[in-house]
């Protein structure tokens, strides 16, 4: 039954990570603000965003790379930089220059945020040119029945055309519009343009930012936005038409995006035309041309063009912005400057009203925390002076606004935390119960079932009466006590603890703590190992082993601590003799135990390293791997994987077969480090006599962590997710690859999980092993609740994630793989005489004798 509990409670827990962090806060139902009601500055918008082109690009050499937009920013409008929002996608960076807000990271990632408005959807009419899959971001969202019109590229426009083609494409698009449209045109307003040009987007990635035909790229674009506002001027000659130009996110010096580097968040922005002041005070300036002249450099967060291009078509902010109007840019009157900034003013705090409405709806919401600084009072004052406000104070209003926003965003957060907490710590006491062997009292039960029976009807009557959301109730208040009265029928704590067992517990505590801390610093995992191998093995290995063995023993325990490889190591230049030498010590090794294996295991094992090596040596000198060498591989996949099945294989056969077929996907020091940590294992299993269901757990967990995380990194196994399997790589597909990578991870931790399976007693208290290896997992599952991040990069978010629940999967990969140890050893037997019976009452008490199952 416990099995059917363990199972629904990490199934909930998904549901909490979500509930806690991707939650989408972003408001429905709101109505936009009336109009500015005095004539704006501009009639007409074209906003055109350069994809990819971060600030170092357009500011190096004194601009001179961008000659014709100096020219006009000399003479008008405003130049600078604009800090953008991770994660630093094409999507997210148009959401949020247009809607002036940042999408709720896992929604847009999933591809499901649909509710959100838009500039353009308030204005008269809207054309835009541009990639498909940025336009249709804008024709799905139509909240208000705009007139839009999209002119997408064309499907004869691949991605083995020249970069430059794009923005050309657009270019001429436009062209050919403004010829055939602007007479009709000419007597409209509120009309808005946009062009997004992802010319400089496609070199990037192709050539690198600091590349030459990337400069030459960047020259022809800026020369056709030259071109494209020549022509604008000329169809709508009466200077009331507004021009604003940025990207929406830089890219590194490798030419990829998606992190929060400087590079990838600083990209530049250009206002000019009507309503746009000439030159603003800045803190920073730079040097505009080869005369030395300075020019001042302001800086804009990317949510700040949103409120700034309605106020130029005098339109509704959008309903969700969370922007501020910036001061100083518009050159209009300062009343006009006041009526943008009010309505802006009221549009953000028309969020809040509407967040304050669902905090105060219950009975006991007086009693409740509050933002304390902006009440219903408050707000009823300020809609009332809304017309009296200056800018100033309608600033003041927009920041106190922004900051109660985010705080009711965010209000059941600890209270949800808190709550997960508490039934974390019910299921681990549960967990912890299914270990002893004292019954717990029949009268404490009942006390404990009256108190929590108690607790639960408070909590479901809070809930009503203040009405919360179903998920917060949930995860708050009932599940904690739903765990814990799961708990209490438990058996009890047993009340007898001794030095050994304490010592044991807080050795297990510290290793499972460094653990979580080596997914960030990895130099912290090999103190984890060497903390536990010295604590748990020292005494063991000197006193039971020979001296050549215990000094072995000492030379592989100082090898294995240089892993992780630092990265300022470098490998690349001799990563194929240290292949080398990995296979010519795994052969030293058949060579020395050749007695052990059948003379085709022999054979067929020493032709395939043997074929490895000449791989490596190819390889070397930049040669392609012949298809037959694959071939062969994949055939000795086949052999190995027959032979391991239905012949009866040994321990040192099944070890020799999973280290030639973990050689085969290796191409550089993975293949040592393996082979040592296998070594290292089972010297320290033979020497050690006694061993009990704990310390046998925490070495499993260990021995797998440290094999997996000492060799691979998270972050470039998401960008790259095959690196090496050079002998078995047929075709350039990514579920092919992921397999044979998740083929690769998982042989390291069959071969420790084989060994534990033949060199322990662990046949004999299986339960009571993968027991307290749940319980050490979920220890560190609460651990990466708290170190989730629902802001930054995809990948960072996404790697956070994966943490917590690679700490929930652990147990189950784990249990399968002990599963196909005892398939794949049937004969592996434990003498009675190494197992040793811990004293009853012993939180770690796993007697043979028991009645419970061995079983799983």
């Amino acid at each position: 039954m416990w099995l059917i509990y363990a199972l629904l409670f990490h199934l909930l827990l998904l549901g909490a990570i979500y509930v806690i962090y991707f939650q989408n806060t972003v408001l429905e139902g709101l109505q936009p603000q009336p109009p500015i009601h005095v004539q704006p500055p501009a009639d007409r918008l074209v906003f055109i965003v350069t994809d990819g082109l971060r600030a170092e690009s357009f500011f190096s050499k004194n601009c001179n790379y961008v000659p014709h937009l100096r020219e006009i920013f000399l003479k008008q409008g405003v130049v600078g930089v604009l800090r953008i929002g991770e994660p630093t996608e094409s999507r997210p960076g148009h959401i949020a220059l247009t809607a002036g807000l940042y999408a709720p990271v896992l929604h847009e990632r999933l591809g499901i945020f649909n509710n959100f408005d838009t500039v353009f959807n308030h204005s008269a009419r809207f054309y835009a040119w541009g990639v498909d899959y940025i336009l249709q971001i804008f024709q799905q969202h139509n909240k208000h029945n705009a007139a839009m019109y999209f002119d997408a590229y064309e499907p004869a426009i691949g991605d083995d055309t020249p970069t430059t083609i794009f923005d050309s494409w657009v270019f001429g698009r436009v062209q050919k519009f403004l010829q055939l449209k602007q007479l009709k045109l000419r007597k409209l307003k509120r009309l808005v343009f946009f062009l997004h040009l992802m010319s400089l987007d496609e070199a990037g990635h192709v050539y690198e930012p600091n590349s030459k035909k990337f400069l030459l790229n960047l020259q022809l674009t800026e020369k056709g936005i030259w071109n494209i506002y020549q022509q604008f001027e000329a169809a709508f000659p009466d200077k009331r038409t507004a021009y604003v130009m940025c990207s929406d996110h830089g890219m590194k010096d490798s030419g990829s995006h998606g992190d929060g580097t400087a590079h990838e968040l600083e990209v530049p922005f250009m206002l000019w035309g009507a309503g746009i002041a000439h030159g603003v005070a800045a803190n920073k300036s730079f040097v505009a041309d080869n005369a030395g002249t300075e020019w001042p450099q302001p800086e804009l967060q990317q949510l700040q063009l949103t409120p700034l291009m309605s106020a130029l078509l005098g339109l509704p902010t959008p309903v969700n912005n969370l922007g501020m109007l910036p001061h100083g840019y518009l050159n209009t009157s300062e009343q006009f400057e006041a009526l943008a900034a009010q309505g802006n003013a009221m549009q953000l705090l028309a969020q809040y009203e509407k967040l304050l409405a669902q905090q105060q709806r219950g009975a006991l919401a007086a009693y409740m925390p509050q933002f304390k600084w902006l009440t219903q009072a408050n707000v009823e004052q300020f809609k009332q002076r809304q017309a009296a406000l200056s800018y100033e104070q309608s600033a003041a209003l927009m920041q106190l606004t922004q900051n109660g926003i985010n705080y009711y965003q965010i209000y059941y957060n600890k209270p949800l935390l808190l709550g997960t907490t508490l039934a974390f710590l019910g299921w681990l006491h549960y967990v912890h119960g299914l270990l002893l062997v004292k019954p717990a009292s029949c009268k404490l039960v009942t006390l404990r079932n009256a108190i929590i029976m108690l607790a639960t009807v408070l909590a479901i009557s809070f809930a009503i009466a203040q009405q919360l959301p179903l998920s917060v109730a949930f995860y708050a208040l009932l599940l904690p006590l739903l765990l814990w009265l799961l708990a209490s029928q438990q058996q009890a704590l047993a009340t007898s603890f001794n030095v050994n067992m304490l010592l044991q517990l807080l050795l297990t505590v510290c290793c499972l703590e460094l653990l979580v801390l080596s997914f960030y610093k990895r130099r912290a995992l090999p103190i984890c190992f060497l903390i536990f191998t010295i604590t748990s093995n020292c005494l063991n290995i000197l006193g039971n082993l020979c001296h050549i063995a215990a000094l072995t023993w000492l030379l592989i325990l100082f090898a294995l601590s240089m892993w992780p490889v630092p990265a300022e190591f470098d490998f690349e230049q001799a990563q194929h003799y240290v292949y080398l030498f990995g296979i010519a010590t795994l052969l030293l090794r058949a060579y020395g135990r050749r007695f052990f294996y059948t003379w085709h295991q022999h054979l067929c094992n020493t032709l395939m390293l043997l074929i490895a090596a000449s791989c490596a040596l190819l390889q070397q000198l930049d040669w392609q791997i012949p298809l037959l060498c694959k071939l062969v591989s994949w055939l000795y996949l086949a052999y190995s994987l027959l032979n391991i099945l239905f012949n009866k294989t040994t321990l040192e056969q099944l070890s020799y077969n999973l280290l030639v077929l973990y050689a085969l996907l290796c191409s550089s020091h993975e293949l040592i480090f393996i082979h040592l940590l296998n070594c290292e294992l089972r010297l320290t299993l033979k020497a050690k006599r006694t061993q009990n269901a704990l310390s046998l757990a925490l070495a499993l967990l260990l021995y797998s962590y440290f094999s997996f995380l000492a060799l691979t990194d998270l972050s470039t196994e998401a960008r790259n997710v095959a690196p090496h399997l050079m002998h078995f790589y047929l075709c350039d597909n990514g579920a092919y690859n992921r397999l044979l990578a998740v083929f690769k991870i998982l042989l390291p931790l069959l071969l420790n999980a084989c060994t534990l399976y033949a060199h322990s007693p662990y046949q004999l208290h299986a339960r009571h092993v993968f027991l307290w290896l749940l319980l050490m997992c979920d220890i560190m599952a609460l651990n990466f609740l708290y170190l989730i991040r629902n802001t930054g990069s995809w990948l960072q978010v996404g790697i956070s994630v994966t943490q917590f629940v690679m700490a929930e999967l652990t147990t189950v990969i784990l249990l399968a793989l002990y599963h196909i140890a005892k398939l794949l050893l049937p004969a592996a037997k434990v003498k009675p005489e190494t197992y040793l019976e811990l004293p009853t009452g012993s939180a770690t008490n796993v007697a043979p004798t028991c009645s419970m199952s061995t079983e799983v």
